[in-house]
């Protein structure tokens, strides 16, 4: 079986476009508030609003944040050191404030 030089092509084009992607995102983030390593503050609750549940990555209860939502539940976190994943939106839960009792 012959791959198309079309199919390579695209292929190609896809792989450089989600490299560019990836780029600009990581762009943004660094130059937001967003800075690494980030040290636990009053203020890190507000900038990584999630805790990831899941036991994958070895990253259970780490604090995150969702930089872009994707189709079927999916998101890409970053973590507070600058590590980034894409998930299910399942593993992510609301972070509690401390002080905070919904009121």
């Amino acid at each position: 079986m012959m791959i198309s030089p079309i199919t390579i092509i695209w292929f190609s084009l896809a792989v450089i476009v989600i490299a560019l992607i990836v780029k600009a995102v990581t762009a943004v983030v660094s130059g937001t508030k967003w800075k690494t390593p980030m040290q636990e503050s009053p203020t890190t609750p507000q900038v990584f609003p999630y805790i990831y549940r899941w036991n994958r990555m070895c990253r259970k209860g780490q604090p995150c944040a969702v930089l872009v939502r994707g189709k079927m539940n999916s998101c890409l976190v970053m973590f507070e050191e600058g590590f980034t994943a894409v998930t299910s939106r399942n593993a992510l839960r609301r972070r509690k404030l401390e002080g905070h009792h919904g009121d």
